[in-house]
């Protein structure tokens, strides 16, 4: 009698939570602790199927880590290829968001928050710096390659990934200091740091209007504000938020001090009105409400007053 098994299928779990929402098995063995990086530019063959077998994507693809979304990948082959080696070849099962989510491709066919499976073949990619082995110099030239392809998907409506390279200047810049701080070099390196990092935060609260994220957009204000508390902008764009919320009075507040700054600009002149607008409409439904409500009470005590009294 043959007792003989089959090897298990070695599985790896890289999800986050480590919820089983991206699987990884090896199918061939790559060089061992020679994985990609963020922003690392890889090559790779990626295909993609359902777990029947349908095969909806195949594709031969050069690309920078973190911007998968740019060539129809879920959110998923991205993480797992922080965790693939060079050489190797692997099925990567995917569930829920680090799937396709709710909204997948249309032409691929496939039901909201369905499990796929990707077989990924890593056949190159390029190393990068990590941050702490960047020279001062360098960490400002890599934030600005940051901010330029961040404004590039912004006008191109993509805004999670311009999110992505706006927030990598902030991880690159907040706590960076120059090597040489009191020399004069290094106070103009500060300098620019800290107005490159301002520029990421106001583009970081643009991304955040744009996808209705008005909490995480005053936050991102309120960061600039300590750092600057006149920053006319984010003082704008903070207003612009609380006017989200529907926060009519502390938007108008905000705007006033836009107006103190500059006297003369038009747009919060005309925002305060809207808001005034806004809340005249508010008040107006307010009174109506409240007054149905006392006139249906008064109503119901006459009803109650003109009843015959049993005894």
């Amino acid at each position: 009698m043959d007792t003989s098994k089959e090897p298990e299928e070695q599985k790896e779990d890289l999800s986050p939570d480590r919820d089983g929402t991206i699987i990884k098995s090896i199918i061939v063995s790559g060089e061992k602790f020679n994985c990609p990086s963020d922003h690392s530019p890889v090559k790779v063959h990626a295909v993609g199927s359902d777990l029947n077998g349908h095969i909806f994507y195949d594709r031969e693809l050069e690309y920078i880590m973190g911007e998968g979304f740019e060539h129809q990948l879920p959110e998923g082959v991205d993480k797992a290829l922080r965790r693939i080696n060079k050489g190797e070849k692997c099925k990567v099962t995917l569930k829920g968001r680090f799937g396709y989510g709710t909204q997948p491709p249309s032409e691929f066919g496939l039901n909201a928050n369905e499990t796929i499976i990707f077989t990924l073949f890593l056949k190159d990619f390029e190393k990068v710096k990590a941050s702490w082995e960047l020279l001062d110099e360098e960490k400002l030239i890599e934030a600005l390659k940051f901010k330029e392809r961040g404004t590039k998907f912004f006008g191109e409506g993509k805004y999670q990934l311009a999110l992505s390279k706006y927030n990598a200047i902030v991880s690159l810049l907040e706590f960076a200091r120059p090597s040489k701080p009191d020399e004069e070099e290094g106070k103009q390196l500060t300098e620019k740091y800290g107005q490159t990092l301002i520029a990421a935060w106001l583009n970081i609260v643009l991304v955040n209007l744009k996808m209705g994220e008005k909490a995480e957009a005053i936050r991102n204000c309120d960061k600039v504000l300590e750092k600057n508390p006149k920053n006319v902008k984010a003082l704008y764009r903070k207003a612009q938020a609380q006017q989200m919320f529907k926060d009519f009075e502390e938007a108008i507040e905000t705007y006033k001090i836009v107006l103190e700054l500059e006297p003369e600009n038009k747009a919060a002149i005309q925002q305060i009105q809207e808001c005034r607008h806004q809340l005249n409409i508010l008040n107006e439904r307010e009174r109506k409400k409240f007054k149905g409500l006392f006139d249906r009470l008064a109503n119901e005590n006459q009803e109650e007053g003109n009843k015959i009294e049993e005894i």
